[in-house]
């Protein structure tokens, strides 16, 4: 007979938290044996995404929707709202402080981008910083890099892309 630990399959990682700045808004990033650590980290150089953080790159963290557990669960309960920036483009934040928190969009159903930087600081000092926050999976809307400040380039980092991951790569 199977006992209840026996049935669980095991984690590839512990779950990591994160969340908004007040601390109205949290998630929790799960990973299940059938899912990837570290997750795929990705910067992107578009106007959009500036705008919306104030921030010159914006990196994220690509997960499948299904290792993401947010509270409040859905867009428009307690204080996580989220922002339609462009046709099936969604961006969601804190009502209350405005930290945006994920990008989504319905070109990738099964990908939803964490913001990096949303990450608890423990995490973010911890043992898989560097595993989480170097853009090995690409770097997006590179046809926007500003030259001499947003053009980095460094060990382990991934290719440069004209627009989105499905667009021509760039030497």
């Amino acid at each position: 007979m199977a006992t209840a630990s026996s049935t669980i399959a095991p984690n590839v990682h512990e779950p990591l938290k994160g969340g908004c700045l007040c601390g109205d808004v949290s998630y929790t990033l799960n990973f299940p044996a059938d899912s990837k650590f570290p997750p795929e980290a990705i910067e992107c150089h578009c106007f959009q995404c500036r705008k919306q953080t104030g921030a010159l790159i914006t990196p994220f963290i690509n997960l499948n929707p299904s290792q993401v557990s947010i509270q409040p669960e859905s867009p428009g309960q307690g204080r996580h709202l989220a922002y339609e920036s462009s046709p099936g483009v969604l961006r969601g934040f804190c009502s209350r402080c405005g930290s945006t928190l994920y990008w989504r969009t319905e070109q990738a159903p099964n990908e939803i981008g964490i913001l990096t930087g949303t990450l608890d600081p423990e995490v973010l000092r911890g043992p898989d910083a560097r595993a989480l926050t170097v853009p090995s999976g690409g770097r997006f809307w590179y046809k926007e890099v500003i030259t001499g400040v947003t053009d980095l380039d460094g060990p382990g980092f991934g290719p440069k892309y004209v627009e989105g991951s499905d667009g021509a790569k760039i030497d």
